[in-house]
């Protein structure tokens, strides 16, 4: 019998491959299903909790923690963060302004080379391992520019998580896009029902780069939900 059930829900310019090799990773009494957003050459897809006995666990990367459903939210017992954050920009002035220009320069980019612009984000997103290569298939340039901006403005509602009992918020101390602090911040906001854990050499991909740290992390979580 399946004894927890795990929801993904990768970033934005990815798809549901981001994934790779979780499955091989976990025992056989854990569900695993990804989310797909339809960004490159897949349809959409959005699981949904389908086990009324199950432990429910959401895992996300990065925007994906905005792009998770508010009621799967709901029915969670445990959610883990990677390279997550409330507000993509940084505080300080001076380094909020720079990075939204570089969200309006990639929004101008993505009008004419769409593909460029993912293969830039890959290289800054992997560092600092290697990229990896881009999806096949044909960039849905609609839903990409509406995304990004989205993720331009948008804060998320730390409510949602307020009635999670357990919530695991991983950082890769390398990460090229996400810096660290945002991670920290999260944990401050959820510090009396979150653990935190940066990942050494790790940067904004590591539930791909560094799956297996993370799920040494994850799993005596939810352990602990179902023991």
């Amino acid at each position: 019998m399946r004894e927890a059930e795990i929801v993904a829900f990768h970033g934005w310019g990815f798809d549901s491959s981001f994934w790779a090799g979780w499955e091989d990773l976990l025992p056989e009494n854990i569900e695993f299903t990804v989310f797909e957003r339809g960004y490159i050459g897949k349809p959409k897809s959005t699981p949904v909790f389908t086990g009324s006995e199950r432990k429910n666990v959401i895992l996300t990367h990065s925007f994906g923690l905005h792009l998770c459903p508010d009621d799967l939210y709901r029915q969670a017992d445990l959610v883990v963060i990677c390279s997550g954050f409330i507000d993509f920009h940084p505080v300080a002035a001076q380094y909020r302004r720079r990075s939204k220009l570089i969200i309006k320069q990639m929004l101008n980019a993505l009008q004419g080379h769409p593909e460029q612009v993912l293969k830039e984000f890959y290289t800054n997103t992997y560092k600092p391992d290697e990229p990896r290569k881009l999806p096949e298939g044909t960039p849905n340039l609609d839903l990409l520019v509406e995304d990004l901006e989205r993720l331009n403005t948008q804060t998320f509602e730390v409510s949602l998580l307020k009635s999670v009992d357990n919530i695991c918020i991983l950082h890769g101390f390398e990460d090229a896009i996400v810096h660290r602090r945002k991670g920290r911040s999260l944990y401050d906001t959820y510090s009396k029902q979150a653990k935190y854990f940066e990942v050494k050499d790790a940067g904004h991909a590591l539930p791909y780069t560094h799956n297996q740290q993370c799920w040494q992390f994850i799993e005596p979580e939810i352990q602990n939900l179902t023991s």
